[in-house]
């Protein structure tokens, strides 16, 4: 019974925070996009939270919608960005967003196809958090890791995490980025570096003579 509940909230979760999302995208005013986008990371990060990823629901909650997306708030605010006016079809449009929604239905259906324990029916929403309540679902860890360091599956479709191991899911976590995704931590590490610099040669004014 509890496990069917927890199914249910997380269905109920995940419907919430995709409507949330396509308003972000549907909505010409900025400030309401941004607000939608705020809702959108509310309810992501209580999925994390069903999910036993109480450090990644926490991170979800302080840096995208309490720091990031408060700062583009502010910043639409205060330049006043009206609305977008619609400038090309609406068909158009519609097309595009198909097009665009149906490759990421496809990619989340593969995702959701090779989840642990997705082939055999058991445990959809418990297989990233493995524990003695939720032992059909349960992975070698050790198994997992040498799985995901093989040259054939380099980067490995999705990263087994398995907080029981450790002393808590932020442990879990740094074990797996900082040994079996240290070289895509590196570079994503470079590529916000790069970002920042970018960012900060664009913005800087000009200093004339």
């Amino acid at each position: 019974m509890e496990y069917a509940i927890s199914n249910i909230l997380f269905y109920i979760l995940a419907l919430l925070a995709i409507i949330f999302a396509c308003n972000v995208l549907r909505s010409s005013n900025p400030v309401t996009s941004a607000m939608s986008m705020a809702v959108c990371f509310a309810f992501t990060a209580a999925i994390l939270f069903g999910l036993g990823a109480q450090f990644l629901g926490i991170v979800q909650l302080l840096v995208y919608a309490g720091a990031i997306l408060v700062l583009f708030l502010f910043v639409v605010m205060m330049l006043d960005v009206k609305a977008e006016e619609r400038k090309t079809s609406r068909f158009a449009t519609a097309l595009t967003g198909a097009v665009i929604a149906g490759v990421l239905a496809g990619m989340i259906a593969n995702l959701a196809i090779n989840l642990p324990g997705a082939k055999n029916g058991s445990c959809p929403v418990k297989a990233l958090c493995c524990d003695e309540a939720s032992a059909a679902c349960c992975i070698d860890p050790k198994a997992a890791a040498a799985q995901a360091e093989a040259p054939e599956n380099f980067g490995g479709p999705l990263a087994v995490v398995n907080p029981s191991a450790s002393d808590n899911d932020a442990t879990a976590i740094a074990g797996t980025l900082y040994t079996s995704y240290n070289i895509q931590f590196v570079i994503l590490s470079f590529a916000l570096l790069a970002a920042t610099v970018g960012a900060v040669a664009l913005a800087r004014k000009i200093r004339k003579d």
